[in-house]
């Protein structure tokens, strides 16, 4: 367990009951975006070792992914985490994203652009793109890559990743509830997270939910979730924690899209994540007319009805598998 928080506080969930608008959360962003800027922080032990590159930040709500960071940076320089082997990189994403929004006004979705036209330059997506570029820097000289994110709608923890050994020995510490597999990279449309460019470089890419964007009750046990993915790894001394419980797993199979002429409107209960549906169930109501779900499963990102327009749906359905 880490000793010590800025100012000498003890380690703790910074005495936040869940609001990120709360004076002393937004001033630790805030001090957390000064200190970061859009530096990639490193930290190396003696001895050579895995490396691991955590980014927070990559959408402007995404608030506990940006204290996790900062929490670790404190951590590696005050020595409350001692690095004997390996490197840590720490970065955050999307400096510019207004407070409480997913992105820059104006801006684009950073983890919809890592894509290679925009990574060789061919494509100019302006800051973002640059951005896009030196945060590739840094996923290419890393081994593991955690890119933490929040949602916009009430939602349990959850990962997004392959399901492979290789990515399941990582994630199998992170505190969640499920394991969301999207194979087809339907939720990207195609490519372009940075979870994803990680994998298509050869790294283990882990894009990791930790919750509504307003929560922020897992600052400590993902820090500690980091910790132990290092201790198994030799990077640094202690004692492994219990593992978490086995998740369920789902499969996301399909899309909602969203029609600027058919409002849609969720049916009562089914516009948090992981809803349940029952095949034939009604979702919700697109300009009068019931949609049905077409599987048994789970509704997954399920939009705000200001967001349904530049995402060009309402939300995923996904199917479950036990674990």
């Amino acid at each position: 367990m880490v000793k010590h928080m800025r100012n000498g506080h003890e380690n703790k969930p910074m005495n936040i009951a869940g609001e990120t608008r709360e004076p002393e959360v937004r001033e630790r962003v805030l001090e957390a975006l000064r200190t970061f800027g859009e530096k990639t922080l490193r930290y190396s032990g003696e001895k050579a070792g895995p490396s691991i590159l955590i980014i927070g930040g990559t959408h402007g709500n995404e608030v506990l992914g940006v204290l996790v960071a900062d929490l670790l940076r404190e951590s590696l320089e005050t020595g409350a985490l001692m690095l004997k082997s390996g490197e840590v990189q720490l970065t955050l994403g999307n400096t510019r994203a207004e407070a409480d929004l997913r992105t820059a006004s104006g801006g684009v979705d950073l983890n919809r652009i890592f894509l290679p036209s925009v990574i060789s330059g061919k494509e100019d997506k302006g800051w973002e793109g640059r951005r896009v570029q030196k945060i590739t820097e840094a996923i290419r000289s890393s081994d593991i890559v955690i890119d933490l994110h929040s949602t916009n709608r009430p939602s349990p923890a959850f990962v997004c990743a392959l399901g492979d050994e290789e990515h399941s020995s990582v994630y199998k510490w992170l505190p969640r509830e499920s394991v969301v597999l999207d194979p087809e990279r339907i939720v990207s449309g195609g490519g372009g997270s940075i979870d994803e460019v990680a994998d298509d470089f050869g790294k283990v890419g882990i894009c990791y939910e930790s919750g509504q964007a307003t929560d922020m009750r897992n600052i400590v046990p993902v820090f500690e979730a980091i910790r132990a993915i290092m201790i198994e790894r030799g990077m640094v001394d202690g004692v492994l924690p219990e593992l978490p419980t086995p998740s369920s797993e789902y499969t996301v199979v399909t899309s909602i899209p969203y029609d600027a002429s058919r409002p849609f409107v969720f049916a009562e209960g089914k516009d948090q994540g992981f809803a349940p549906v029952a095949k034939g169930e009604i979702i919700g109501h697109q300009g009068g007319i019931p949609v049905h779900s077409p599987l048994n499963g789970i509704i997954l990102f399920p939009k705000k009805p200001e967001h349904q327009e530049s995402a060009g749906l309402v939300c995923y359905l996904a199917s479950r598998e036990e674990a």
